[in-house]
């Protein structure tokens, strides 16, 4: 019976994936500051003790805006966000090829997204999924729910 070898594919390192969402989280801030400045939404919250529901669901979009601006391109191309492009690290599925860009914003991305709306257990999930990287396999919740990993080498062509 024949195997067909296929290059090893290393996980990357807990702290470049750190890196690389620190690195994406800034540049959403930049391009987000603008807006909620204009909009006014830290005086709404510094006021009232809260963001009203309308206001929540306007940032919850523009924020997908901004997410797609950023990586869309990077995500269906290489797998990668502009954090993990800049570090060198792959989104992969387990046999080491790049995922379509699809199933990662609905798999990967969405599910986590959308709970961390949700009172309570919202301001939970990330700090679970955020843990889940101290695991062998250096899997997250999200990476667990999209099947996919995260690696050093590119993805394997098909």
């Amino acid at each position: 019976m024949h195997t067909e070898n296929k290059p090893e594919q290393n996980l990357a390192s807990r702290w470049k994936r750190l890196g690389a969402v620190l690195i994406d989280g800034f540049a959403a801030m930049l391009l987000s500051w603008p807006y909620m400045s204009h909009r006014g939404v830290l005086e709404v919250a510094a006021e009232s003790g809260a963001i009203p529901l309308d206001m929540m669901l306007e940032l919850a979009l523009y924020g997908w805006v901004v997410f797609f601006v950023l990586h869309a391109y990077l995500l269906g191309t290489y797998g990668q966000t502009l954090g993990k492009k800049l570090l060198g690290i792959y989104i992969v599925t387990p046999e080491g090829h790049k995922p379509d860009l699809w199933a990662i914003i609905l798999k990967r991305y969405a599910p986590v997204a959308f709970v961390a709306y949700i009172p309570v257990l919202g301001s939970i999930l990330p700090t679970i999924d955020a843990l889940f990287i101290f695991r062998s396999d250096k899997r997250c919740v999200h990476d667990m729910i999209a099947g996919t990993k995260v690696v050093d080498s590119p993805p394997l062509q098909v």
